[in-house]
């Protein structure tokens, strides 16, 4: 039996390599009270307090985390909110760089060490390998929210702090935006509401000269590239990566992959996915 944690980041920020284990998350160990009050989901006003008696609400554990950092992991808004009205900036990044089971050559590995099997838990457990996961002064909150899917926290960054919705954040040696970092965790709650706030972000290239439509296609993210087909220009559809590769070029080779090497498709699962973004792709001739 293979024991996925639902909050399986704590691995990577604490092991070299990711590797599957068996059990769960134990205590914390180097908490503060602050930590504490975020995390047992204590109302509002009561983390307020806490805070405001706290010595030093920027206190971080050993994994790079303040509470802020777990108020968006576990959606606690209203934490967030408390946090701030005492003063604490949390738009601070986290000091907790995922990229080693992000990347290639997939370094996320069994104890065995079959490749194969690692390879497929990577993409199973949403990571891209093109999304390293923090920036070179770590990962920002508005990411971090859409690393955990938490619609409610980016809703609250871009409607209550301010936080522009095509803001960028710094990934080897360019940038991406939250539309890009929604394709790389495959969220279709979040690209939707990117969409309806300002669709311009999908115009967006990283260093590599990928759109955020290339990385839905290389995800086999097929809910996603269906709902940004509504939203591309033909321009970006056709627009090719420093490798000269358009979308719909990198989800024929991804369907490729998966159809030559079924111990990674899940059952067929992986391969029906990206033959269903390429068909999105195919009918709109984004060639």
């Amino acid at each position: 039996m293979i024991y996925v944690p639902t909050a399986w980041h704590h691995a990577t920020c604490n092991l070299d390599a990711f590797t599957l284990s068996f059990g769960g998350q134990g205590d914390i160990g180097d908490s503060e009270p602050i930590h504490d009050a975020v995390l047992e989901g204590m109302a509002e006003g009561a983390v307020a307090r806490v805070a405001a008696q706290s010595e030093d609400n920027t206190a971080r554990i050993h994994t790079g985390q303040a509470a802020w950092h777990m108020a968006i992991m576990h959606n606690r808004v209203s934490a967030l909110r408390a946090l701030r009205s005492v003063g604490v900036d949390i738009t601070a990044p986290m000091n907790c760089d995922t990229s080693e089971a992000r990347t290639p050559p997939y370094r996320l590995q069994w104890k065995d060490g079959h490749p194969a099997a690692a390879k497929a838990t990577c993409l199973l457990l949403g990571g891209s390998p093109w999304f390293r996961g923090s920036g070179p002064g770590g990962m920002s909150p508005f990411y971090l929210a859409t690393q955990y899917g938490t619609l409610d926290v980016v809703r609250f960054f871009v409607e209550e702090v301010g936080i522009p919705i095509g803001s960028t954040m710094p990934v080897d040696g360019g940038a991406i935006n939250i539309a890009h970092a929604a394709c790389a965790y495959a969220d279709p709650a979040i690209l939707s509401y990117v969409l309806r706030v300002d669709p311009t972000v999908l115009g967006h290239a990283d260093a590599s000269g990928r759109l955020p439509i290339h990385w839905c296609a290389f995800q086999g993210a097929a809910e996603l590239v269906e709902e940004m087909m509504e939203h591309s220009t033909p321009a970006q559809l056709a627009a090719r990566d420093g490798r000269g590769s358009t979308p719909e070029a990198l989800s024929m080779m991804m369907v490729q992959q998966a159809r030559a090497h079924p111990e990674i498709s899940v059952n067929g699962l992986m391969l029906r996915e990206h033959e269903r973004a390429l068909r999105a792709l195919q009918r709109k001739g984004g060639a």
